[in-house]
């Protein structure tokens, strides 16, 4: 017999083998791993006029989050908080994607139990708490924490092929950075849960439908940042 909370189970269910399937193989492909020279830098940092640009630079890992990363972002932060004539940063991704999330591979469980300690809790705090406008130039897929540290962003451009994706349920995590708060209260509890409860992928269109980003802009090699960030300038 036919009842809605079985219906709604089946289509769960048959929702999250599709996506937790799709997820392995784009895994398998795509996050490539890769050793970092100790003195690589994995976050550039360029000035135009009153904005300072953070570039996620890992593009053979798809930008993924490792220690490095959070360090390297957490010191640009930090120089742009202490500079008068900076007036909003700009996040944004080298090569093909914002970023594929944190690097699986560096996963380290005291980040569960200590994290104001840690790295990664010293990044979320300072950039939760930042004194000054936040822009995330999303030049293309953005994962995990790729998709949470846009949360504490004041404004989200997109290109048109770029889409989010929080796939916490299949990796046995929790919504992470306060995204099961604030991620509610942007794009409605429904579609929230669709996101960290299903880990639906959603396009750039969804997102401008949903709030998650306020303008989409067309894609066009080199020129994905440079769209963002004029539009940026222009605030401040």
């Amino acid at each position: 017999m036919f009842t809605f909370p079985n219906k709604v189970r089946e289509t769960a269910n048959f929702l999250l083998v599709c996506e937790k399937k799709q997820f392995l193989s784009w895994k398998m492909v795509d996050m490539v791993p890769v050793v970092d020279n100790s003195n690589e830098r994995v976050v550039l940092v360029e000035y135009r006029e009153s904005l300072q640009i953070i570039k996620l630079s890992r593009p053979a890992s798809k930008n993924a989050f490792n220690d490095k990363m959070y360090e390297q972002c957490i010191q640009a932060l930090e120089q742009a908080a202490s500079n008068p004539a900076v007036l909003a940063v700009v996040f944004t991704g080298e090569g093909d994607f914002f970023s594929s999330g944190a690097d699986v591979k560096q996963r380290n469980d005291k980040h569960l139990f200590q994290m104001e300690t840690t790295v990664v809790g010293r990044f979320m705090k300072l950039l939760a708490g930042f004194p000054k406008l936040v822009i995330a130039a999303v030049n293309g897929p953005a994962v995990g924490i790729g998709v949470t540290l846009l949360l504490q962003a004041d404004i989200v451009y997109c290109t048109r092929k770029s889409w989010f994706w929080t796939p916490f349920s299949f990796l046995g995590l929790a919504p992470e950075y306060a995204s099961s708060v604030m991620l509610p209260d942007i794009v409605g509890i429904y579609k929230a849960n669709e996101m960290l409860i299903l880990g639906k992928r959603v396009s750039a269109e969804e997102a401008l439908q949903f709030h998650l980003v306020a303008q989409i802009f067309d894609s066009r090699s080199n020129e994905d940042t440079n769209c963002c960030t004029r539009k940026g300038h222009s605030l401040v």
